[in-house]
């Protein structure tokens, strides 16, 4: 039996001894390091997937339902709209400001989710026609291009933001800048995905080129 004792975990190893077999103590030592790494391995590897799990969880808090809850809204505060108006003869006025943000949230935030799920309107006649090595430069150069439109929409975002904070909505009094954050969030989650994007454009090129040179 070899006891090891390595950043406060307790591993008791059972040696199995054959026959006219010693194991000498460098030997014990190297089978307790090699726990020792397996165990801290996969201690890392469980709490790397409990944070991928956990801002997994917050992207579709804000790319999935988010944007549901606010088309929900805007949608039956729609159709409250022409109750009132042509039912009761009512007309509310909050209403059309309720739709107009409900609106303006659900399309910004669900914007990095079409675009992750590549559900989003394309036009690919000319890129059908491109074998899969050119299609991939093409995706990775339109991508690349993305990413610097996207950084640079942060500073001139962030002062518009600073501008508008000192006016507010008609009707719920509203500051501009809490209506147009989504905008804001868009831009962050659309860096990240086009991050991904990126970096698997370039894995995927990486193989293709050799896969490419082992063919010639």
């Amino acid at each position: 039996m070899v006891y090891c004792n390595f950043s406060g975990v307790d591993l008791h190893i059972t040696l199995c001894w054959r026959k006219n077999i010693n194991y000498k103590c460098s030997e014990n030592f190297k089978i307790c390091h090699d726990f020792a790494i397996m165990a801290n391995f996969e201690k890392v590897e469980r709490e790397s997937l409990i944070m991928k799990k956990f801002l997994n969880h917050i992207a579709n808090i804000i790319e999935i339902y988010t944007p549901v809850i606010c088309f929900i809204v805007m949608y039956l505060t729609f159709l409250l709209a022409i109750f009132y108006r042509y039912i009761l003869n009512n007309p509310i006025a909050w209403s059309l400001e309720l739709v107009r943000i409900s609106f303006l949230w659900a399309a910004l935030l669900s914007i990095s989710f079409t675009f992750k799920t590549d559900s989003h309107v394309k036009f690919d006649l000319i890129y059908n026609l491109l074998d899969e090595r050119k299609k991939i430069y093409l995706r990775l150069v339109g991508n690349i291009i993305m990413l610097i439109a996207f950084i640079l929409l942060i500073e001139p975002t962030i002062s518009y933001f600073m501008f508008v904070k000192r006016t507010t909505t008609s009707i719920f009094r509203l500051r501009y800048d809490f209506v147009y954050f989504p905008f804001l969030v868009m831009i962050f989650m659309m860096i990240v995905r086009l991050f991904k994007k990126i970096t698997k454009e370039f894995i995927m090129l990486m193989r293709e080129n050799k896969k490419n040179k082992i063919v010639s």
